[in-house]
């Protein structure tokens, strides 16, 4: 099984989050590329999502659909958004925007991705694939 079959074995609910995440995580930093005040966390989030986007099935390979999974977004997003905090303020409307609504989206999905990741830490190790 795929990193994409086993996404696509969790609930409606979770894989609409997992379209939306995926598309914020592209999309916010492409036109955060449009103002110059917003140009470098652009690129340096265009940069991470795509470490992610390899990462993660990366992971997948090792360990499997397990919270585990979740470390790789802690790893990547939580020095980003501690990065990209302070910067937010300094862009224009439009692109404050936008990088808030990237900022906030990850920041929900590095809650749940802490949890899983303690979790796993803690001893749920099962496979997160419906039996």
């Amino acid at each position: 099984m795929t990193f994409a079959e086993a996404a696509a074995t969790q609930p409606q609910y979770l894989q609409l989050w997992f379209v939306w995440l995926v598309g914020v995580m592209f999309i916010a930093p492409v036109l955060l590329l449009i103002w110059s005040q917003s140009r470098r966390i652009g690129i340096v989030s265009l940069a991470v999502a795509g470490i992610t986007a390899i990462l993660m099935p990366l992971l997948y390979n090792q360990w499997g659909y397990v919270r585990l999974l979740g470390l790789g977004h802690v790893v990547l997003w939580t020095p980003l958004l501690i990065w990209m905090r302070p910067r937010l303020p300094a862009l224009t409307d439009k692109a404050r925007i936008i990088a808030w609504v990237f900022f906030a989206t990850l920041a929900v999905s590095l809650v749940i991705d802490y949890i899983d990741v303690i979790r796993w830490l803690a001893g749920d190790r099962a496979s997160l694939v419906p039996g």
